[in-house]
């Protein structure tokens, strides 16, 4: 989502929020104060469930999750928080009556925002239309065929001599996958694995010239061991050679779809 449609989507919804009234600002508020109170809640509000879905969302791709149930555990997260929140606006403006009860806000604040947070997240973050239209496509890399022509993934400049300086010799020099892991790469080959310390920005930058790409911000592969596409819980995925299966991000689709495809052209 775009940093100006971000802000104006909140600016919509405390001004819905505003106009509403809700929590006894319709009756003791004037329309600018309770678009000033709104507002700023509907801010602090909006940055929270933004920061803690990002978050959820990550997590969800390396563990493998659907973005429903990490869209509901992020409005679980962020329910009390907002609920605090706005007990604390209200007490400190006067607006609560007494005697106050803190649960009574549970499922005005629980409700909308669950709805809201599972709307926005299946806006940016729904991938069961890309990973139908690609396994009705059954795209499929064909692996005999691949291995046959393997001499056209290696290199056409110098080997990299900084990733194959550090991979241990006995794991030969074809590469299947890399793999991000903090500060190190784990690089897999025909003949194993093993964790390098390297960025994979910089191995990247060294298998420029193989048959391979991106897809996904933590991996790397090499097309010729891409034995099929499958269609995982969170979206399509890459199901390799070594038996390894790799997700694939949203905006890689596209690109990993068309590079199959010119392979088997």
């Amino acid at each position: 989502m775009s940093g100006s449609r971000f802000w104006a989507i909140l600016g919509a919804v405390g001004f819905v929020i505003a106009l509403a009234g809700p929590f006894y600002t319709l009756e003791r508020l004037s329309f600018p104060a309770r678009l000033v109170y709104w507002g700023a809640t509907a801010l602090v509000s909006g940055v929270l469930m933004t920061f803690l879905s990002t978050l959820m969302r990550r997590l969800a791709v390396e563990r493998g999750w659907h973005w429903v149930p990490a869209s509901l555990a992020t409005s679980a997260i962020g329910v009390l928080p907002i609920m605090t929140l706005i007990a604390v606006a209200n007490r400190l403006s006067s607006l609560s009556p007494e005697p106050f009860d803190f649960w009574h806000l549970f499922p005005y604040v629980a409700i909308p925002v669950t709805v809201i947070t599972m709307l926005v997240n299946a806006l940016i973050d729904d991938p069961a239309p890309l990973a139908d239209e690609i396994a009705k496509e059954g795209m499929t890399a064909d692996a005999p065929a691949a291995a046959a022509d393997r001499t056209d993934t290696a290199p056409v400049e110098a080997e990299p001599s900084v990733l194959f300086a550090k991979l241990p010799a006995a794991l030969g020099r074809e590469i299947v996958a890399l793999q991000a892991r903090d500060h190190y790469i784990d690089v897999t080959t025909t003949l194993g694995s093993a964790l390098v310390l390297m960025r994979l920005s910089d191995a990247e930058r060294d298998l420029a010239s193989w048959d391979g790409m991106r897809v996904h911000r933590s991996w790397w592969v090499s097309l010729a061991h891409v034995q099929q596409i499958e269609k995982g819980t969170s979206g399509p995925e890459l199901r390799l050679s070594t038996g390894q299966i790799v997700p694939i991000s949203r905006n890689q689709r596209a690109a990993v779809r068309d590079a199959l495809a010119a392979r088997k052209a």
